[in-house]
């Protein structure tokens, strides 16, 4: 992520290690971030609620999707490869998520380098 992180900054997509500064992203404020994504899961006991991580150049950001908002972004959360994330900021002591309202795909929501596969990779699915 970080060939990308000069055209992410300038849509004030915070990388992952701001999701760990209360200051940066306070609870219940607007945020969003960017990533690789590693994981998605989508628990039978989590009432369709879809849970990803994403992974950038620092850290992981975790991220909440319930389900109008997984009916409205399906395409984008269940086939890209990186995601670009808009959400309300959730904290629980140390433990802080994304609670998403937009999602998109990385490669359509900013200008990618010339080479489009660098940014493309495999996520682990689990259901």
């Amino acid at each position: 992520m970080s060939f990308v992180r000069r055209k992410l900054n300038q849509f004030r997509i915070h990388p992952a290690c701001n999701f760990a500064d209360p200051v940066k992203t306070p609870d219940g404020s607007s945020a969003a971030t960017a990533g690789l994504i590693l994981v998605r899961q989508r628990p039978q006991t989590a009432a369709g609620i879809l849970f990803v991580t994403l992974e950038d150049e620092t850290g992981i950001t975790n991220l909440i999707i319930k389900p109008p908002i997984y009916r409205r972004w399906k395409q984008e959360l269940r086939f890209a490869a990186g995601l670009v994330a808009w959400g309300r900021v959730q904290r629980h002591g140390s433990v802080v998520h994304l609670i998403v309202n937009r999602a998109k795909d990385i490669a359509n929501a900013i200008d990618a380098p010339d080479n489009p596969a660098a940014i493309g990779s495999v996520s682990r699915d689990f259901h």
